[in-house]
Parts: C-alpha cells; structure tokens; sequence
C-alpha cells in the first residue's frame, strides 16, 4: 500500500515545488499535480526548461504565453472550471513547449494566483541520472521545494551516454570515469554534492530527493543502500527522502526522515 504523496512531502496549504534531476521528472510532475488538484486545489504545471506537450491525462489544459500580453485572466478560468492547468512560453517547431522566465512564475506564485506551482527546472533527455551543466537548474528564488530525481535503474549498470545525462558533469561530481559501474554511494554522493542535486537551491527552499522506480525487482533494496550511505554522509540540506515509482497511482512507498535514514520508513 502507498503513502499519500502529499505527506511525504510534507507539503504546506500553498507551495511552488521544483523537479531537478533524472530519471522521472515530468511523471512525477503530473503525479503530484493530478493528487493536488484531486483535493480541490489549484495547480498549475510548467517548466523554465522545455518538455513535451502533456496528454489529456496529464493535464486538463494547456495555455501559451505565446503573442499574449496577459495570460494571467485564462490562468484563473481554467483554474476555476478544471483546477489544473499547464503553462509555456510557446511550442517550438519540434513540438516541444518552451519554459516560463523564473522571475514570471515568482510573480503569479505571490499574486496568489495558484495553490501550487509545480515546475520541471531542467532537462535530462529520457536518461535516469545527470548531474547539472554550468546553465542548469533554473530554479526560480521563490521555490519552498526542490525535489531531485534519480532513477534506481541507474544503480549497478555503467556509465554511458545512454544512461547518464550531462556525462561529463556527472563523473565530475562522483570522481569516476565512463563505462565504471554505478553505486549506491555514487547516488548519495550526487544528491549530497553542491554541484550535484544541491546546486543553485534557493535559500527558502527545503531539499527532498524522490528515489524513483522502485518497482524495479531490486528497487527497494537498492532505495535503502543509497539510504545507508546517506545516513553516514549526514546532510544538513537534505530535511528527508521518498522512495517510490512515480508511474503508479499511488506514487510514494517509502518515507525516510533526516534523523534516521538507515531505519525503517516512517509510516506517515
């Protein structure tokens, strides 16, 4: 049975939460978008990068800045009539939707326009695990949440360029060369590294990494290694950790807090 997803984050009445990373970003995304809206809050997707136009199931509206001098009036009629709406600049000729100016999205996020603002803040091209370029993450300065993304399928298979996004960068981060295998350690070291999942987090922001597939046969097992080795690292800046398979309905399985990484998951 799966943890409600809004506890496991600890999620406040309003909150603009930012996904970082590999591995399951946009599902993820929506996920949370999708539980949120179900509670009859506002919820507004977007990213500062550029993703894929979401489907009908992911989102029940899509607006584009594009030639709009004000888009702010069909942000709150959609809002109002389906509670959850996706917003870019423009759709490019390659049919992917090009991202928001950070400073516009702090904007909407104090006129009180949204509940929650859920915002894909860089790209990793279908891969499972990256670590940022010198341009990346653009994470706006009003983010409460920044939520870093690595796929445990990752874990134990090694590093290429159909695996690993920003290839150089991430064995910069973790001090290992390409074709090395992926460890457990290797994760906790990115998600633990100012380079790494903790580069250019906005000072409000609190840090919880989401360690996702763990449906995989050796998920959970590999979920609790990374756990064990972030445990000895202690992390000031990581408050907790989820563990969970954002393609599911019920996304979350398992909670750890800061104070007990390597025991059992909390029961939230």
């Amino acid at each position: 049975m799966g943890v409600d997803i809004v506890r496991a984050f600890g999620l406040g009445e309003r909150e603009m939460i930012c996904l970082v990373g590999a591995g399951g970003k946009t599902t993820l995304m929506f996920a949370l978008a999708r539980h949120l809206a179900r509670s009859g809050h506002r919820v507004v997707t977007t990213t500062t990068t550029r993703i894929f136009p979401p489907d009908d199931r992911q989102s029940p509206a899509l607006i584009l800045a594009d030639g709009v001098k004000d888009f702010r009036p069909a942000i709150h009629r959609e809002l109002a009539h389906k509670g959850h709406v996706t917003l870019a600049a423009r759709l490019t000729a390659e049919g992917k939707l090009v991202g928001l100016d950070p400073e516009f999205l702090c904007r909407l996020y104090e006129d009180d326009v949204v509940d929650y603002l859920i915002i894909e803040a860089d790209g990793a091209a279908g891969r499972s695990i990256k670590a940022p370029a010198a341009h990346e993450p653009v994470l706006p300065a009003a983010a409460t949440l920044v939520i870093p993304l690595v796929g445990l399928d990752a874990v134990g298979r090694p590093i290429d360029d159909g695996l690993v996004f920003r290839l150089d960068h991430f064995c910069s981060v973790v001090g290992k060369s390409r074709g090395q295998i992926i460890t457990p350690a290797d994760v906790a070291s990115l998600l633990t590294s100012p380079q790494g999942s903790l580069k250019n987090i906005p000072p409000r922001s609190r840090v919880i990494p989401f360690l996702n597939k763990s449906d995989l046969s050796e998920g959970p097992v590999l979920a609790r290694q990374v756990v064990a080795v972030l445990a000895e690292i202690r992390s000031a800046a990581i408050s907790r950790l989820v563990v969970g398979r954002a393609k599911h309905d019920q996304p979350v399985s398992e909670v750890f807090d800061s104070s007990d990484l390597a025991a059992a998951p909390k029961s939230i």
